[in-house]
């Protein structure tokens, strides 16, 4: 990764953790440049579930789903259906970011977010 590239994330994320809904902003502007991206759409579900937008943050990770499956996007919907408090589909989303990609899933938060979702 360039510096550059790692500063333009780093002061996104400083967006989105200080201000979530000019974030949203940006991820809007980011899906109309190129409707066919994945991330534009996972960037959009970041900042409406930091607004606590349960249901579009659901939408729009279904949407980056549809457009390439990929093991964060199960996660994060997994993490999504935890908020609104579907454990069982939320089980089903983090088990299929497991099967998906299973290196890079067993080091994020998934095996505790599961264990919780079993444990509701």
């Amino acid at each position: 990764m360039s510096e550059n590239y790692e500063d333009e994330l780093e002061r996104q994320m400083l967006i989105l953790r200080t201000d979530p809904k000019r974030y949203l902003e940006l991820a809007e502007e980011r899906i109309l440049a190129n409707p066919d991206s994945s991330g534009g759409y996972f960037d959009r579900y970041q900042a409406h579930f930091r607004l606590a937008q349960y249901d579009l943050a659901l939408a729009d990770l279904d949407k980056a789903l549809a457009l390439k499956p990929h093991w964060i996007f199960y996660e994060a919907r997994g993490d999504v259906l935890r908020a609104l408090k579907r454990y069982r589909d939320a089980l089903d989303d983090y088990n299929r970011a497991e099967a998906t990609d299973t290196e890079r899933w067993r080091g994020g938060f998934g095996r505790l977010y599961r264990a919780e979702c079993h444990a509701r």
